[in-house]
């Protein structure tokens, strides 16, 4: 095992959040008008280090919160994707996942579900956790780019215990 410290966290945090806010332009790009908050949507528990990063990035980024419970996502992913298009043009979205809960949203969400999401406003989507499947990153795009979602989107990245490991 490894200890990792408060100070530890919220420097990983406030990294994350620096990648957030500049990641290629893509928050200004979607920001020209009106500026709207940020949202974060997610189902991770808070017990996962993923789940509990982006909670406490949030808070310090003073967004928007919408939680929703990992046994509703596994249940029905297409709430996932509900949640951020409740959103649409009132925030900004942003969410983080492992490759298998882009790939559930996508296997499990039938195109008469997909016409009536709205994603334009999802600015940015972190993926990470385990393995990332280019074939899951495609198919996602191209199943919900009529829905507005934007490819550019993407995140993908080592997450805090793989960054651990690492050091």
């Amino acid at each position: 095992g490894v200890a990792v410290s408060t100070s530890n966290l919220l420097h990983n945090i406030r990294f994350t959040a620096s990648g957030l806010l500049t990641s290629d332009g893509m928050l200004a790009e979607r920001m020209e008008a009106p500026p709207l908050p940020l949202c974060l949507v997610s189902w991770l528990p808070q017990y996962h280090d993923m789940g509990l990063v982006s909670c406490v990035q949030a808070a310090l980024l003073g967004s928007r919160v919408e939680l929703m419970s990992p046994i509703s996502f596994l249940q029905r992913p297409a709430c996932w994707l509900h949640a951020i298009s409740r959103m649409h043009g009132s925030h900004h979205v942003y969410t983080c996942a492992p490759n298998f809960g882009y790939e559930l949203a996508l296997k499990k969400t039938p195109p008469a579900e997909r016409a009536k999401l709205k994603l334009g406003n999802l600015f940015f989507c972190l993926n990470g956790a385990e393995a990332i499947r280019p074939q899951t990153l495609r198919a996602f795009g191209e199943a919900f780019g009529p829905c507005g979602f934007d490819a550019r989107a993407w995140c993908c990245a080592y997450g805090l215990a793989e960054a651990v490991c690492y050091a």
